[in-house]
């Protein structure tokens, strides 16, 4: 079931980055990095816009993001997590506190099973927040 989900986000994903209104409507935010940094919390699910798709993160509450990039789990600056682009907060709930999600993003540092349909930056950013299995 929750590979299904994962699948569903990265559908979902796709169709975001296909329609900019789409996008917007799941915006609370749309900040430079500088501002992002002010508006940010330790634990906030984050994203920026690229090309073709939305790239997903953990705001580590110190300027750092944890990302699941196409190699593998790790820690970035904010600055080059948003790669020049706008950054926004992904609202969705969470059932652990800031000082767990960063936890649970630390314990995969280094993790390499990255796959787009079912373990990607988005079910990353997600299982952090909200603790639904991968596979």
């Amino acid at each position: 079931m929750e590979v299904l989900n994962n699948l569903t986000d990265s559908v979902e994903n796709l169709s975001d980055a296909m329609d900019p209104l789409n996008r917007i409507s799941h915006a609370i935010t749309d900040l430079s990095v500088e501002e992002a940094r002010k508006v940010f919390k330790t634990g906030d699910h984050i994203a920026t816009m690229r090309t073709a798709y939305s790239h997903h993160g953990i705001y580590d509450g110190r300027g750092g993001v944890y990302e699941y990039d196409d190699s593998c789990v790790r820690h970035i600056s904010l600055k080059n997590f948003s790669n020049g682009d706008r950054l926004y907060r992904v609202d969705e709930g969470t059932v652990y506190s800031p000082k767990e999600i960063i936890y649970r993003a630390n314990s995969r540092l280094g993790e390499d099973d990255y796959n787009i349909f079912y373990n990607n930056c988005e079910n990353f950013a997600t299982w952090c927040r909200l603790g639904e299995e991968i596979f």
